[in-house]
């Protein structure tokens, strides 16, 4: 064999083997920002005070390709993040219930993140038919999730708007 082969075999080996060891790293995340638990990704602790948040939420109509649905986009919330110890993980999540849907982001933070943070929430679809109100109330919430437990740092609703 080559030794480029043997170098790429290794390259592969390697990385089949760091992924083996670091497991399902995004599982962790999603299960951690869905129940509700804390695990060593949320230890330590860390200071979160919300700067800005949305007052408004859009549901964009799309239509393409013989498809059609809602596209939910979420304005990013603003936090100050200081004294950060350990892996504490802050969560952002916004609930419509009138739809049954829920979105929610899970950042682990670090020193490194101390100051102004952006946390966003990607874009998700929603199907047209839960869809028939021209706006809904959606639920915010910002929590953080360490040693000291879950905190909900903010509340509040927002409009859903839904356009075409």
């Amino acid at each position: 064999m080559e030794r480029s082969h043997v170098a790429a075999a290794l390259v592969l080996a390697a990385c089949f083997g760091v992924a083996l060891a670091a497991g399902p790293y995004g599982a962790d995340i999603r299960s951690l920002a869905a129940e509700g638990g804390t695990d060593a990704y949320a230890t330590g602790s860390m200071e979160a005070t919300v700067l800005e948040t949305p007052d408004t939420v859009r549901l964009d109509r799309v239509q393409e390709n013989g498809t059609d649905y809602y596209r939910l986009l979420v304005p990013a919330v603003t936090v100050d993040i200081a004294n950060v110890t350990g892996r504490p993980a802050l969560t952002y999540r916004l609930q419509i219930a009138e739809v049954g849907h829920t979105r929610v982001t899970a950042h682990v933070l670090s020193s490194a993140q101390e100051g102004r943070f952006s946390a966003t929430l990607e874009p998700t679809e929603i199907e047209a038919d839960r869809v028939g109100n021209d706006s809904y109330v959606g639920e915010l919430s910002v929590i953080t999730r360490s040693d000291r437990g879950t905190e909900f740092v903010h509340e509040s609703t927002v409009t859903v708007r839904v356009g075409d």
